[in-house]
């Protein structure tokens, strides 16, 4: 279809803002970008950087935004962090995500 727009790529410049900066392109354009050698890439319009601004710079999956419901008492106490107070609802649960896959990983080897 190429009319849908696809994510192509995401970067966290800067953590502590939390800005990302995404692009997203129809899927037909990321395919050409994808085919492209780099000797034919057009850089003149982009700025030059040095490697100190790309230090801490971390690629990204795009988070999806959902409906959750959350105990009032839970959201409370994540919002008394201060800002950025979703990212960390996010980083306890993908924890826990963790933690479960490596039980099940270590159970599944014990059972063989």
């Amino acid at each position: 279809n190429q009319g849908k727009i696809t994510t192509f790529f995401v970067f966290r410049l800067d953590y502590n803002r939390e800005e990302t900066v995404t692009l997203n392109l129809p899927e037909k354009k990321i395919e050409e970008l994808e085919s492209m050698p780099d000797s034919e890439i057009d850089y003149s319009d982009i700025e030059a950087t040095e490697k100190e601004f790309w230090k801490n710079a971390k690629a990204v999956k795009p988070k999806k935004a959902i409906s959750l419901r959350i105990d009032d008492e839970v959201l409370r106490w994540f919002k008394t962090q201060g800002k950025g107070y979703q990212t960390r609802i996010n980083a306890v649960l993908k924890a826990y995500v963790k933690v479960q896959k490596e039980k099940r990983r270590r159970k599944a080897k014990v059972g063989k």
